[in-house]
C-alpha cells in the first residue's frame, strides 16, 4: 500500500465519518418543529465541530445551518414579542375598565330591551290601557335610546382601547411570515445532500 492509498483511506473515512455526522443532524431537523428548532442549535455546533476539523470543506453547510438558527432566532423574538404584546394589551387597565363598562352598559341594555318587550306586548294583550301602555311604551324608548347612547360611548370607548391590539394583527403577519421562512428552510436542510466528492 502507497502513501497515497493512505491517504485516500483517510480521506474516505472521514468523509463516511462527516456524512455519518451530516445523517445525525439531519435526523434531529426531521424531528424539529418551527418552536424548538433553536433549542438543536447547540448540539449541531457540537457536532459541526467535530465535523470540521477532518479536511474536508463544509463550510456551505454551516451556513445553511448559521442561517436556519438566526432566522429561528428572529421567529423566537417576534413571537415572544407578539405574545408580550397581546398580555401587555389584556392587561392594560384602560382595556379591562371598558370591557367592565361596556358589559355593564350591554347588560342594561337587555333589560331595557326586554322591558320595552314586555311593554310591546302587554300593549297588544290589553287594549282598554293602550293610552297608559303608549306613555310607558315611549318612556321605555326613551331610555332604550339612552342606553343605546351609553352603548355607543362605551362602544367607541372599547374600540379605542382595542385599536391597541390592531398592531398585533400585523406583528402576528410578521411572526406567520417569519414562520413559513423557517419551515421552508427546516424543509430545504432536511433534504439537504450533502456532496464531499
Amino acid at each position: 500500500m502507497s502513501i497515497f492509498d493512505g491517504r485516500k483511506v483517510v480521506l474516505t473515512l472521514c468523509k463516511d465519518y462527516i456524512l455519518n455526522a451530516w445523517a445525525k443532524i439531519q435526523a434531529k431537523l426531521e424531528d424539529a418543529t418551527t418552536d424548538n428548532v433553536s433549542s438543536l442549535q447547540f448540539a449541531i455546533q457540537v457536532i459541526l465541530e467535530e465535523m470540521d476539523g477532518k479536511g474536508v470543506d463544509i463550510s456551505p453547510l454551516k451556513d445553511l445551518l448559521m442561517s436556519l438558527f438566526e432566522i429561528a432566532t428572529s421567529y423566537d423574538q417576534a413571537r415572544l414579542t407578539l405574545f408580550d404584546k397581546v398580555v401587555d394589551v389584556e392587561k392594560s387597565e384602560s382595556f379591562l375598565n371598558a370591557k367592565e363598562h361596556l358589559d355593564l352598559v350591554l347588560i342594561e341594555k337587555g333589560e331595557k330591551v326586554e322591558k320595552l318587550s314586555a311593554t310591546s306586548q302587554s300593549l297588544k294583550e290589553a287594549k282598554e290601557k293602550v293610552k297608559q301602555l303608549r306613555a310607558l311604551r315611549v318612556i321605555a324608548k326613551k331610555e332604550v335610546e339612552e342606553i343605546e347612547s351609553k352603548v355607543s360611548f362605551a362602544e367607541e370607548e372599547y374600540r379605542r382601547c382595542s385599536d391597541v391590539s390592531l398592531t398585533t394583527v400585523d406583528d402576528l403577519a410578521d411572526v406567520e411570515m417569519k414562520k413559513q421562512h423557517l419551515e421552508a428552510t427546516l424543509k430545504d436542510l432536511v433534504n439537504y445532500k450533502l456532496c464531499l466528492d
